[in-house]
């Protein structure tokens, strides 16, 4: 019954803006602080115990810090990838630790004694009160952001995801609202005592029950529970139940069998969680509701999938795959199809022919975005998928060239540009350096090259000259605790010394500042 869309995930690079002043960074993004807890970092690795926060951490795009979720997140999208530590009340806290989480998103719910426990391990425990209306859902939403992402960049993020899932919701409503206008429905379920019962459209009470251009009956209710009369009196053109338990009631009661809703078979089978988590499960059950009222209305033509690797100027083998550290002219085109996607931002500069860490986690999110799995690796099924027609975007929408000839030339730096290419093909703006892959500077070492690896880690952040001093030709200290931090920041080998692996992401557009 259920029909679901691929999980948006919106997941983006969240680069720390640190200075490396007398030895030590600091965030601009950072320290941030959700109610009586202060994040110094952004976390690599989070647990959500919510089934209904890990929906929006998804949804938001940072589901590739998920490390763990509980039980009850049963989205198959993110049971399928990732591992359950246990009951959302009482979680097995080993798994946790183990996980390497350093924050735990959890609800009401939780045990005390394991929250503390978890505290005690130095793993800070969040929780977060379901939203009651909609302003209280972007506060939500922004929060999870700024927790995730910083207070600038991660906020944003929230925010602007809040808007975009409001957006879709409306639109979608748009496109049936002359034929939705004169129906009704009702969502009905059982209480544990098993009384019958409806969710009245509130955001605490199913929302999207308000998104769908058709009167909901139970909105007036008095309270939750469902009366048997004034169901019969309302008579639903359309009902929505939790489980057999409710068809078998609605069926076997005099007063309801009747119900022009049953008697038409207008009467459908779709979980009461479902309606209760408030990310990309809205946009999934708005979407089965409607096409199940209305199928002539929401069901458009399907488009034929089509081949766009051609006008990217790049040719598809069974045998390609590319990988963090990859040096090729086909990373180029990858690069440029993620940027048009929206999962990469080169902030101006150009696709280069090395796949670094940038390249990997915008891979990560178009994967995700596409329901493959999140590996980084640009195999041939990655591929295939990435230069479809039919890939969704971070906006989760496809996105066509509008010329179908290949890019080849827009992508490749211009004949009249004055910066030097070194041999992996990573453009060097003013920094004109040789890389062989035999080529290593280290310290002691006296060499023109060391004028420009010195130039470059000035502009990145990582080495400072005070007074009249200047970038040298000598590699000292200095330029090896630079190097230091740089592959420290870069996730490449913390040597102190420049190789080509480590001089050729030096140069790259992908180079990250400190973090």
């Amino acid at each position: 019954m259920k029909k679901t869309r691929a999980l948006s995930a919106i997941l983006a690079l969240v680069l720390s803006l640190c200075f490396l002043l007398a030895g030590c960074g600091e965030s601009g993004d950072y320290p941030v602080t959700v109610g009586h807890t202060e994040f110094k970092e952004s976390p690599v690795k989070v647990i959500s115990l919510s089934d209904n926060i890990a929906d929006i951490i998804c949804y938001e795009g940072f589901a590739t810090k998920l490390a763990g979720v509980s039980d009850s997140c049963t989205q198959t999208e993110i049971m399928e990838y990732i591992t359950s530590v246990g009951n959302e009340e009482k979680p097995n806290a080993d798994l946790i630790v183990s996980s390497g989480a350093t924050v735990v998103f959890a609800d009401s719910t939780l045990d005390e004694a394991v929250k503390e426990n978890l505290e005690t391990q130095g793993i800070s425990v969040v929780k977060m009160l379901y939203p009651k209306n909609e302003s209280q859902l972007q506060s939500l939403y922004e929060n999870i952001g700024a927790i995730l992402g910083g207070n600038t960049q991660g906020r944003e993020k929230g925010i602007s995801s809040f808007e975009r899932l409001m957006s879709i919701l409306s639109s979608a409503t748009d496109e049936v609202k002359n034929v939705a206008s004169t129906k009704t429905l009702c969502y009905l379920y059982l209480d544990q005592s098993g009384k019958l019962c409806a969710l009245r459209g509130t955001t605490d009470e199913g929302m999207v029950l308000n998104y769908l251009g058709v009167t909901n009956i139970a909105a007036n209710f008095p309270s939750k529970y469902a009366d048997e009369s004034i169901l019969k009196l309302s008579n639903p053109d359309f009902i929505f139940f939790d489980n057999a338990a409710v068809m078998e009631k609605l069926t076997t009661s005099e007063n309801l069998k009747s119900l022009n809703a049953i008697k038409k078979g207008n009467i459908f089978e779709l979980k009461k969680e479902e309606l209760t988590r408030q990310g990309e499960s809205l946009i999934n059950v708005q979407s089965f509701m409607l096409s199940s009222m209305f199928p002539n209305f929401v069901e458009a033509p399907k488009i034929e999938s089509t081949d766009l690797s051609s006008a990217y100027g790049i040719t598809l083998t069974e045998d390609m795959s590319f990988k963090n550290g990859d040096d090729n002219e086909n990373i180029i085109y990858i690069q440029q199809r993620l940027v048009d996607l929206g999962f990469l931002d080169l902030e101006g500069d150009s696709p280069t022919t090395y796949f670094g860490a940038m390249s990997e986690e915008a891979l990560k999110s178009f994967q995700s975005a596409n329901s493959l799995e999140a590996s980084g690796i640009a195999g041939f099924e990655t591929l295939k998928k990435l230069f479809s027609s039919d890939a969704l975007g971070a906006s989760g929408e496809p996105y066509v060239p509008e010329t179908t000839e290949p890019q080849t030339k827009a992508t490749e730096p211009s004949a009249e540009a004055t910066d030097t290419t070194d041999t992996a093909g990573n453009t060097s703006t003013d920094f004109p350096i040789t890389i062989e892959d035999t080529t290593v500077y280290q310290n002691g070492d006296d060499h023109e090259d060391i004028r420009a690896i010195q130039e470059r880690l000035v502009e990145l952040l990582y080495l400072s000259f005070s007074g009249e001093d200047a970038p040298t030709t000598y590699y000292g200290s200095g330029t090896e605790n630079a190097i230091l931090a740089f592959q420290e920041s870069n996730d490449l080998p913390a040597t102190g010394i420049a190789d080509a692996q480590t001089l050729r992401v030096l140069f790259s557009d992908e180079a990250k500042i400190p973090q």
